[in-house]
């Protein structure tokens, strides 16, 4: 199980753990979508995905600290005449992930988040919301589909 490998990691860089989480629905999102480009001459999977988890920690990190430096510098009453990088400020709800995401069911979502994130197996998903394997592992692909589609049509929005 490389996830917990990669979170473990991403927390070490990060040492923020809303951040940590940030960064892993990142780079999932980017090896989701760059998979089929990998190439296996340049190392192993789990390296190109930790050295993507590295740069995005890096980067989020990076625009954390410079978005609140501006703020700092620009309370909220002032009005300035230059705006911040657009990447830096953006809500976290306008990000292509997370767009994607709304457009699951609470139970698909849920179910998603508890296997790729918090590393729960079929049988115990199964086991903590009282139904069968079959309609975790359904409703598992069902959402996984619905992302698919949906990170696939962002690039017709981009």
């Amino acid at each position: 199980k490389a996830r917990p490998i990669l979170f473990t990691y991403v927390m070490r860089l990060t040492c923020d753990r809303t951040l940590s989480e940030q960064v892993m629905l990142h780079v999932f999102e980017d090896v989701w979508c760059e998979a089929p480009v990998f190439d296996v001459s340049q190392g192993p999977v789990l390296g190109w995905v930790m050295r993507r988890a590295r740069t995005m920690a890096l980067a989020l990190a990076q625009a954390r600290k410079a978005a609140a430096e501006a703020d700092a510098a620009n309370p909220p009453d002032a009005i300035s005449n230059h705006s911040v990088d657009e990447g830096v400020r953006r809500p976290v709800e306008s990000l292509p992930i997370e767009r994607a995401l709304a457009e699951l069911s609470v139970q698909e979502r849920e179910t998603i988040e508890a296997a790729l994130i918090d590393g729960y197996s079929y049988v115990e998903l199964a086991a903590h919301s009282g139904e069968s394997v079959a309609t975790v592992k359904g409703r598992l692909r069902t959402g996984l589909a619905k992302l698919q589609r949906a990170l696939r049509d962002r690039g017709e929005e981009a």
